[in-house]
């Protein structure tokens, strides 16, 4: 499990950020110290050593992404949410359409967002 957290928030989660990683901190590659804000707020997104593995999302390449945290992060105050692999348990992670709905189709969620397409049971 990890953190996503929108760019203009990173500073205010994470010790560290800003001092040259912000290009892996994109893709979830490395672990930062979390302040005490996020350790509060957001403790299951929190490793036992305080520290905490985050997706910072910059509005470019992932304008749809960051408005929807953004608007998260507006409408509960909370700085990032609890992001976790797409799978099911003893399978790779969809890396399709096609595979998202093989999921979808199993049962394993309720809602499924692709794109411009909300699918629904």
């Amino acid at each position: 499990f990890a953190p996503a957290t929108v760019v203009e928030h990173a500073e205010r989660c994470y010790r560290g950020y800003g001092e040259g990683v912000e290009q892996t901190t994109r893709f979830m590659t490395m672990s930062l110290r979390t302040t005490p804000e996020l350790q509060e707020r957001c403790p299951a997104v929190v490793h036992v050593d305080g520290t905490a593995r985050p997706q910072i999302v910059h509005p470019e390449p992932d304008p749809g992404y960051h408005a929807i945290l953004t608007r998260f992060e507006q409408a509960t105050g909370e700085p990032a949410v609890l992001n976790t692999s797409f799978n099911i348990h003893g399978e790779p992670i969809a890396a399709s359409a096609e595979d998202a709905l093989r999921i979808f189709e199993r049962g394993a969620i309720d809602v499924l967002v692709l794109g411009p397409f909300v699918v629904t049971r």
